[in-house]
């Protein structure tokens, strides 16, 4: 059981991938789902501490008002997005001496905002 559940977890993390390579495609149609911000953020979290390295302290701090509220985004295309701010932060990184990449989310004004933050240089 084990085998199949590290299988099926491997086969969704490949499709994950697939979707975000294909937003880099001209021909590329968004996929307009509703999603939860948090849900999402928490999925990828291996994801983004791939990309910005294992050396750098991952932070992900989510607005638990946020839990229930479906959002229509294409996922692929916010979780790329974050990816490649923090490829960014990975190279602003490699000189200091603490190195933190922080994603947060927030409700404000009926608004929900995604805050990224890193220390680099």
């Amino acid at each position: 059981m084990e085998f199949l559940d590290a299988q099926m977890t491997a086969l969704s993390a490949m499709m994950r991938t697939t979707r975000k390579l294909m937003a880099f495609n001209p021909d590329y149609r968004l996929k307009m789902e509703l999603v939860n911000i948090n849900a999402l953020l928490s999925d990828e979290r291996m994801a983004f501490q791939t990309a910005v390295g294992l050396h750098v302290d991952l932070a992900i701090d989510l607005d638990e008002r946020l839990n229930n509220v479906p959002v229509m985004i294409d996922a692929s295309v916010l979780v790329q997005a974050l990816l490649n701010l923090a490829t960014n932060a990975r190279a602003a990184m490699i000189e200091v001496p603490i190195r933190e990449f922080r994603i947060e989310t927030a409700l404000k004004d009926g608004s929900i905002l995604i805050f990224v933050s890193d220390s680099g240089m």
